[in-house]
Formats: structure tokens, sequence, C-alpha cells
């Protein structure tokens, strides 16, 4: 009676070892999957706020070379025709860095 009641203790402690690897095993792929989503997601969210700065970037650079040939008319009295050519010379010149 006694060697009944040993193996079923030891069968039943290897299955509760076994549940508890597996509960184990599923929390760690669990925790595993949430990471390389976290990891997707911001990766995702790095790659559009790299575009949106280069837009931005961009922008300056055009506004920029605006505002120097605003400030080269307004301080040497240069034509109007003067301007347009000056912008379009900054901008490119600040597209190009």
């Amino acid at each position: 009676m006694q060697e009944k009641v040993d193996t079923s203790q030891d069968e039943f402690c290897e299955g509760k070892v076994i549940d508890e690897d597996e509960a184990r095993n599923l929390m760690a792929a669990t925790a595993l999957k949430f990471c390389k989503d976290t990891l997707d997601h911001l990766q995702e969210t790095q790659e559009k706020a790299v575009v949106e700065a280069e837009v931005e970037e961009n922008r300056i650079k055009d506004a920029r070379g605006k505002l120097d040939a605003l400030k080269q008319v307004f301080l040497s009295n240069e034509s109007s025709g003067e301007v347009s050519r000056i912008a379009e010379e900054r901008a490119k010149k600040w597209s190009q860095k």
C-alpha cells in the first residue's frame, strides 16, 4: 500500500514540476513577445520621427535662405529681382548642407 502512495506522490510531484516548467516557459514566451512588440513599436516611432525631422530641417533651411535674402535686401537696398535670386541661391545652399 505504501508503495502505491509513494508512486502516486512521485508521479504527482513530477507532474507538478512539468506544469511549473510549462508555466515558466509560457510566462517567458509572453514576456519576450511583449518586449519584441514594444521594440517594433519604438522602431516605427523612431523611423517616423527621423522622417519628420528631415522635413523640418528642410523647412528651416528654406526659411533661413529666405531670411538671409531679406536681410541682404533691407541692409543693402537691393532690388526685388535680387531678392528672388538671392532667396533661391540661399535655399539651394542650405539644402546642400
